[in-house]
């Protein structure tokens, strides 16, 4: 298959929004690759697909946290974990710290939660 073969499938993956698929077909013969065309090409198809597999990791990213802010608590939870769940911010934090660590009570309109070293350990409704 010559370049110009390889260049025009790489062309059509792009306007499939495939720029993985383009830089795959190029990248293949990229020890052959003479043309400067071709490489701009896959210089092209690997910056597009760079910024696609960006904007995916960062929808799920969002996905993910949509999704905690609208669960519950589970013990195990870290404190982030808890402030990022539809519990949110407590009212009020106690907090205790001995030679073993230490312990915080979150208080939450008569629900309270209890946190040893940063892990939920403890939920009384």
């Amino acid at each position: 298959m010559g370049i110009e073969t390889v260049m025009a499938q790489a062309n059509a993956a792009i306007k499939k929004n495939d720029p993985s698929a383009a830089f795959a077909l190029l990248y293949d013969c990229r020890l052959h690759m003479t043309d400067p065309r071709a490489k701009a090409l896959m210089t092209a198809a690997l910056v597009a697909s760079n910024k696609q597999a960006s904007y995916n990791s960062d929808q799920v990213q969002r996905d993910v946290k949509k999704a905690r802010k609208q669960r519950g608590v589970n013990i195990g939870m870290t404190e982030q974990e808890v402030l990022d769940s539809s519990w949110g911010r407590p009212e009020k934090v106690n907090t205790t710290t001995n030679a073993y660590g230490s312990t915080a009570q979150w208080v939450y309109h008569g629900n309270y939660l209890y946190f040893e070293n940063g892990l939920l350990r403890t939920i009384q409704n």
